[in-house]
């Protein structure tokens, strides 16, 4: 095929050689696929978002691998010095205890987990987003306990166990407030210094509920915990943050997995568009087709030619969906277009990923199924008869 040959074909089969109608179908299959890829990515990033929120917030409040105690424990300080030993990337252990309690306070009364740990230790300040000043005696209450109070105020603490004379009602200061990252925990937790919570509740000096451990790469937490099976005495077990919140995990990954199957349907069908302006164009320049093939042009060029055709629209829906999905996805990250109900998605806010693994899965995707359709179209039309051309071109 000569190069004016092959000029005249680019140009009859190009966006600029389509008449009036053909482009106004072009551009429906280009804004279909836009907004069907722009969909696509908007929903898996927004499922990637919860799911990397809600890691680094349980990551956050709790630790990668917790040794509960079937009831409880005491004496734990030879076990807790031998642990550097046994488990390698520990950062830290720290006891901890959990007791239960009403809160009375703000005009309304909440139950509230009260968890005492070491407040004593700065490394607890890293892991927890705290306001107000937490030295010293006090407790320091999820922010949506009492929402608005102020650090200094008194709440009542009422405790099902006292001593006798003892009245169940304790008036604690609120030394600050902490933020997790999840709606559940701040809603229900109360961090308290390990010590004052055992005179509170008149436990032994040495009783806890269990031990928390953080290592260096959370992704270890199930290795060491096996590790940990045959060393630990029966009444403690090792429990990882991935068993601790398996449920919740499962839930993200089938809806991700259900929002790539509906949402890569829709790209789909949107690249169906596709055959349908690539059938109207080859019909409407069947002369030309037939013309062309008198020149020269084989049949392997006829379908680089209608491959390119089909391609085209994709490769502008695929561009444009990424561009305008992006954009959505930073304005919904940025602004409170959608509010969301925290008792319900345990997040205040939306959250996406916006990943360039993401853009570029996505991407590979939505080219790979507009080249199957544009090939499945073109192998069906390259093989119409060359005579039909022939007769309308007298």
């Amino acid at each position: 095929m000569s190069s004016a040959t092959a000029f005249l074909a680019r140009r009859l089969f190009s966006v600029r050689g389509m008449r009036s109608s053909q482009r106004v179908m072009f551009l429906v299959a280009v804004v279909g696929m836009t907004l069907a890829v722009a969909t696509l990515f908007v929903a898996l990033s927004l499922a990637r978002g919860f799911e990397h929120a809600y890691r680094q917030s349980l990551l956050g409040f709790h630790a990668h691998v917790v040794l509960l105690a079937q009831g409880e424990v005491s004496d734990a300080t030879s076990m807790l010095a031998a642990l550097p030993e046994r488990v390698h990337g520990l950062t830290e252990a720290t006891p901890f205890l959990y007791r239960e309690g009403l809160f009375i306070g703000k005009g309304s009364i909440k139950g509230v987990v009260l968890k005492g740990i070491d407040l004593q230790d700065p490394s607890w300040r890293e892991r927890f987003r705290v306001s107000g000043n937490s030295k010293g005696e006090g407790v320091i209450l999820g922010k949506a306990v009492f929402p608005g109070v102020d650090v200094g105020e008194t709440v009542k603490l009422l405790i099902p166990k006292q001593h006798a004379g003892q009245s169940p009602f304790l008036d604690l200061a609120v030394a600050g407030t902490f933020s997790s990252g999840l709606y559940d925990s701040d809603s229900q937790f109360a961090l308290i210094d390990l010590e004052q919570l055992r005179k509170l509740f008149g436990d032994p000096s040495d009783v806890i509920t269990g031990i928390e451990l953080f290592l260096d790469d959370p992704e270890r937490a199930q290795s060491v915990a096996v590790s940990l099976e045959e060393w630990l005495p029966p009444t403690l077990r090792p429990v990882t943050w991935q068993e601790l919140n398996a449920e919740l995990f499962e839930a993200i990954r089938l809806e991700k997995t259900v929002l790539a199957i509906i949402m890569g349907m829709l790209v789909l069908v949107a690249a169906l568009n596709i055959i349908a302006v690539v059938t109207v164009v080859i019909h409407a320049r069947t002369r030309e087709m037939a013309i062309l093939s008198t020149l020269g042009i084989s049949r392997r060029q006829r379908m680089k030619l209608l491959m390119r055709l089909g391609f085209t629209p994709g490769l502008w829906g695929t561009l444009l969906g990424l561009s305008l999905g992006i954009v959505v996805a930073f304005l919904l990250t940025r602004t409170s277009i959608i509010p969301i109900d925290p008792e319900v998605y345990l997040l205040d806010r939306l959250l996406l990923d916006l990943s360039p693994l993401l853009c570029g899965i996505i991407g590979v995707f939505s080219l790979g199924v507009t080249c199957l359709v544009a090939a499945v179209a073109s192998q069906k039309l390259v093989s119409l008869p060359i005579i039909e051309g022939l007769r309308q071109a007298r």
